[in-house]
């Protein structure tokens, strides 16, 4: 009987369940909390980009990064699920995975994976799931699949 594992992640969290076979319903594992998703740049613990002066001649410009605080944080959480999902699959929790989540999301995630764990991947839906309860995730799922 196969295990397959729904996880239903956004930026400030994640959902995982379980469907075993093919039973129409699904069991709720674990939920993973990330605050930190829903904060906005402005409210990290930085300050804004610096100032510099041209080195030769006039002119100022803004120091910049290429990923904002916010970004960043969406990656990291990104590679905390991954490696959550390449622990369950080496300890046989799961043999299947079905990724839904927002488009972003989903290509951070989609990068994360190790090779192995991204073989399990049976699925990716790109929906914002977020606001749907727990009893109602399937039947958003599950004609995609």
């Amino acid at each position: 009987m196969s295990n397959a594992w729904i996880v239903v992640a956004h930026r400030a969290g994640v959902r995982i369940f379980s469907r075993r076979g093919h039973a129409a319903s699904l069991e709720l594992l674990e939920r993973i909390e990330h605050p930190a998703g829903l904060r906005q740049d402005r409210e990290y613990d930085s300050d804004r980009p610096g100032r510099t002066h041209d080195r030769f001649g006039a002119g100022r410009h803004a120091l910049s990064s290429e990923e904002s605080p916010r970004e960043r944080s969406a990656a990291d959480f990104a590679r905390e699920l991954a490696a959550r999902l390449a622990t369950a699959r080496r300890e046989h929790a799961c043999d299947q995975v079905v990724l839904v989540a927002e488009p972003h999301l989903l290509g951070l995630l989609r990068d994360a994976l190790d090779e192995p764990t991204r073989r399990c991947v049976s699925a990716e839906i790109t929906r914002d799931l977020v606001h749907v309860e727990d009893r109602d995730v399937w039947s958003h799922i599950e004609a995609l699949l």
